[in-house]
């Protein structure tokens, strides 16, 4: 899955993103990065992509030395038209020329893990579904922002892309949260990440 913000942090008048914890936290699961097989990309935003790579020793490596990574052909290919926004990019673009491979909707990334089409915040944004049973859950990347983008997804932020598909696919996902034994999982949306409509 993505692989957020990476070991900076940012703060601005606009919004603060704080990362480094990812490492750490996988130590406490008992996992060493090289345990990592596959890292997923939703869309290809520095908040998402920040821990592509990481600096030993001066140079720059990929943090996850075993893993495929995978994302969207439209996503990765918006990046070859020279004015598309690259601000944060760079290290992991560089770092994923090589190694990057897509997929595309319907795929399953592993038993159980399909991928989802889901355009609108970028143009080859995606969202994963995984299902155990009967039951199912999606993390829809950043379709959502908000709390308040479930009673009103109208209203788009200043990253969604193409605004009206951000709206139409919103209001798709929330049909699908809302469906029985069904529950999301939202990177941004802060003090609640998992959501249940049903």
């Amino acid at each position: 899955m993505d692989n957020g913000f990476g070991p900076q942090s940012f703060e601005s008048d606009r919004f603060n993103a704080y990362g480094g914890e990812l490492l750490s936290n996988l130590a406490r699961a008992g996992l060493e990065p090289a345990d990592i097989d596959t890292v997923f990309f939703t869309h290809m935003h520095s908040d998402h992509v920040g821990w592509t790579g990481h600096k030993v020793n001066g140079a720059l490596v990929p943090t996850f030395p075993n893993a495929r990574y995978l994302v969207r052909s439209a996503e990765w290919h918006r990046f070859d038209n020279p004015a598309e926004n690259r601000a944060g990019m760079a290290d992991a673009l560089n770092l994923l020329e090589h190694r990057i491979e897509f997929v595309e909707e319907g795929v399953y990334i592993a038993p159980d893990m399909r991928i989802l089409a889901t355009p609108g915040h970028t143009a080859g944004h995606a969202s994963l579904l995984v299902t155990a049973g009967a039951e199912r859950a999606i993390i829809p990347g950043d379709i959502l922002h908000s709390t308040i983008q479930i009673e009103h997804p109208e209203w788009t932020n200043a990253f969604d892309r193409d605004p009206e598909q951000a709206k139409a696919m919103r209001k798709r996902m929330l049909h699908e949260l809302a469906q029985p034994s069904t529950t999301g999982g939202a990177t941004h949306v802060a003090d609640s990440v998992f959501i249940s409509l049903d």
